[in-house]
């Protein structure tokens, strides 16, 4: 009847309105975590547990680019009770650029994307989802200006979820918000060697200069 089907769209639109607010939530959250962290390997978990449980993900985890050696390599996951986790998966240590395809390019220019697994034609594929209990995946691109640093992978293992727009802009942000938190730990790490090694310097020079005294 016309007003069963209103009450489903009502029902629709304030699941989506709670989903919403609690990734609004999680945002304020995640940012606050990324600016008091000194270790961002030991705050992702914290992060990524947050994310999984707002957007009811099987499970979540991110991947670091290994520029140098052209690929990606899973390094923090969060896995919901009763999933099995695949952080100690070894083909998930060196996941290859050509093995995801035309995906690749998707991360490079900062855009994200899904998939239902009913729709992936390539066999490789298909398998190493299958093997995981993917039904469906989201993944979200981590850059620091030009550079891809990562992304962040989002599991669904009971249906075949489509993500929307606005869900997945949602979660851009918090990927940029990890991105930046990269590079700035990064800068920081630099200036630190940067000091120490004019510190050496400054100190063998005066070693230099104090043996000539002798002299």
């Amino acid at each position: 009847s016309l007003a069963l089907w209103e009450q489903e769209l009502r029902k629709a639109a304030e699941r989506r309105l709670y989903e919403r607010s609690e990734i609004l939530k999680v945002t304020a959250e995640v940012s606050q975590i990324l600016q008091k962290t000194t270790n961002l390997e030991n705050s992702l978990k914290l992060i990524l547990q947050k994310i999984g449980d707002a957007c009811k993900s099987s499970r979540v985890y991110y991947f670091t680019n290994e520029i140098d050696k052209g690929y990606f390599r899973q390094i923090q996951e969060w896995a919901q009770d009763g999933v099995k986790p695949e952080i100690g998966n070894p083909l998930l240590q060196s996941l290859e650029y050509a093995k995801i395809g035309k995906y690749y390019h998707e991360l490079l220019e900062g855009r994200p994307f899904q998939f239902v697994i009913s729709d992936i034609k390539d066999p490789e594929h298909y398998q190493r989802l299958f093997l995981q209990n993917i039904k469906s995946q989201l993944v979200i691109p981590v850059k620091s200006k030009e550079n891809l640093l990562g992304y962040i992978g989002f599991d669904d293992c009971n249906s075949e979820r489509i993500w929307s727009e606005n869900y997945s802009n949602l979660l851009l942000s918090i990927g940029a918000s990890i991105g930046s938190a990269i590079e700035k730990l990064e800068n920081e790490k630099l200036k630190e060697e940067s000091q120490e090694n004019f510190k050496q310097i400054s100190e063998t020079l005066e070693e230099v200069f104090w043996l000539f005294d002798l002299v």
